[in-house]
């Protein structure tokens, strides 16, 4: 049996004959795999006339219905298809005078302001004033 495969990475394309009696869906994805350079340890599916082929790994091509002339794209995705989990957020620290390390002043307008009201609040405290 004669089948192209096309890998979904590259492009490449290759032309491999099989005896369809003997060889399983599984080695046909072996011989894919290392004819089109694709990674080994990547997810790889074959798909025919745009299904994937749904045959078990060690169904031969001619049970999984394959015959020559067929051309089999191999969808290779990478062991690392999800997206890795975000980065824990940083831990809020009381530096700036307990507001969580976050500055205020803006919001208070005149920088100085905030002092003044600082200084007159310890002086009421001390009864100084």
């Amino acid at each position: 049996i004669c089948i192209t495969v096309i890998s979904s990475l590259n492009d490449q394309t290759e032309t491999i004959n099989l005896p369809s009696q003997s060889t399983t869906i599984s080695n046909l994805k072996e011989f894919a795999v290392a004819l089109l350079g694709i990674p080994p340890e990547n997810r790889n599916e074959l798909v025919k006339d745009g299904r994937p082929i749904v045959a078990s790994e060690s169904s031969t091509l001619a049970l999984a219905g394959l015959k020559s002339g067929d051309v089999i794209l191999v969808v290779s995705t990478t062991a690392r298809a999800t997206r890795p989990a975000a980065p824990a957020p940083a831990p809020l620290s009381s530096v700036g005078g307990g507001g969580g390390g976050l500055d205020f002043s803006s919001l208070l307008g005149n920088s100085n302001s905030g002092a003044s009201a600082r200084t007159t609040a310890s002086r009421v405290a001390a009864g100084t004033g």
